[in-house]
């Protein structure tokens, strides 16, 4: 049986720098047949990886890595290898595992020489990953830093601002900070000053609101979330939180629709979904269209400043059609203009009229996301033909029925 492919030969880059190439398969068929792959990098260790590395083409191909450059789960026999050669490095003796082998989260007993100590309270994963060693070595060192000048020390944030060491905080384990990036948003960050543990100097590269995750404030939250109703044109109101408590990134928001009254408040959604760009009011959702209700069919020329780029985009709501495609041109550069829209009192004939003209298009749709990602799959480039057939169809299917 011939076990080589058109995906043989294939080659992906790793997360630490190396090229797995992919040789023939195993044989098998269907879902059970997987490739055998080379990696630069662990192929080589032929101590820590005795056996070949398989994957299943479309795992592959999403970007799963096989080998150690990736999620790869270690046997007991490899971690020992792993754990043996890491002791090698910083000196320690290895002496086995502290009770049954449970995988990453096995505890280690180790010993160092040179402070005379033994200890049996770090797993694998703290040791090989983390950089977890000897306590007393970790002790004498937190001793050291309380003795360290901290005042003045200072790094780059994210975001290209210094922060700064101002001062030691009267219980010694804390320190003010000060960045010159935050303290440009004085509604979000007050002066730019944030207190901060002396160990997070180290461990983290960033101790500010420069960091991709911070714990906000209520107050801070408030400030976002009104932020975002300027973002997206007043399509909602923020109103205020469900319960008196802490307010965390899986409290609940109370929000009014501004875009139909008849929407009204809900309070339904979470803060990290509310801080969502596409976020916004349920009954919105897809256009806010109800089957059951009237519905409106619209036609719109989608084009960039030159016009080099025209689009014909058709597409159904039970809202007013502007207020619809003001949603749609918040995620898009291009400009609009309304061609031309039907309105009719069977909200579920106009879905199907939509959808039979869609299996019409779906030979011309190939729109890419970027261009239009509120609505690329219902669009197609511009043709006066296209255009044409578009109006001819709709027009003769709604004017066919009872439109008022």
């Amino acid at each position: 049986m011939n076990r080589v492919t058109e995906f043989t030969g294939e080659t992906f880059q790793t997360p630490k720098g190396g090229t797995l190439r992919v040789l023939e398969h195993n044989g098998l068929k269907g879902c059970k047949r997987k490739y055998e792959c080379i990696c630069s990098i662990c192929s080589g260790d032929t101590e820590l990886f005795s056996e070949d590395f398989f994957m299943k083409k479309d795992s592959l191909t999403r970007g799963l890595i096989p080998c150690g450059c990736g999620g790869f789960t270690y046997n007991e026999t490899q971690q020992v290898i792993r754990v043996n050669r890491e002791c090698k490095l910083k000196g320690y003796d290895f002496l086995g595992w502290s009770g049954n082998y449970k995988g990453r989260s096995t505890k280690l007993s180790l010993y160092n020489p040179v402070t005379n100590n033994t200890w049996h309270t770090t797993s694998i994963d703290n040791f090989l990953t983390n950089g977890r060693g000897d306590p007393v070595v970790g002790r004498e060192n937190t001793r050291l830093a309380s003795t360290v000048e901290w005042v003045g020390r200072s790094k780059t944030s994210p975001k290209g601002g210094t922060i700064t060491i101002t001062e030691e905080l009267s219980d010694r384990t804390k320190m003010r900070v000060h960045c010159t990036e935050c303290e440009k948003d004085h509604e979000l960050f007050g002066r730019g000053f944030f207190d901060v543990y002396k160990g997070a100097w180290d461990t983290f590269d960033c101790v500010c609101g420069c960091r991709q995750i911070n714990h906000w404030s209520k107050e801070q939250y408030e400030v976002l979330l009104h932020r975002r109703e300027c973002e997206v044109n007043g399509e909602s109101k923020f109103l205020g939180f469900i319960g008196d408590g802490r307010v965390t990134s899986s409290s609940f928001v109370i929000q009014e629709c501004l875009l139909d009254t008849a929407h009204g408040v809900w309070d339904t959604t979470c803060l990290k979904a509310a801080l969502n760009p596409e976020g916004g009011c349920p009954s919105c959702a897809n256009g806010g269209y109800d089957a059951d209700k009237r519905g409106n069919f619209y036609v719109v020329e989608w084009f960039n400043s030159d016009r080099t780029i025209r689009l014909i985009k058709i597409g159904i709501t039970g809202l007013e059609v502007l207020a619809r495609i003001k949603g749609q041109l918040r995620y898009t550069d291009l400009d609009y203009k309304i061609l031309h829209t039907w309105s009719h009192k069977d909200g579920g004939f106009v879905a199907k009229v939509e959808k039979d003209l869609k299996k019409i298009l779906k030979p011309l749709r190939i729109v890419p996301k970027e261009l239009l990602p509120d609505g690329y799959t219902e669009a197609v480039y511009y043709k006066e033909e296209v255009l044409k057939q578009v109006y001819d169809y709709v027009d003769s299917r709604l004017n066919s029925e009872n439109a008022s």
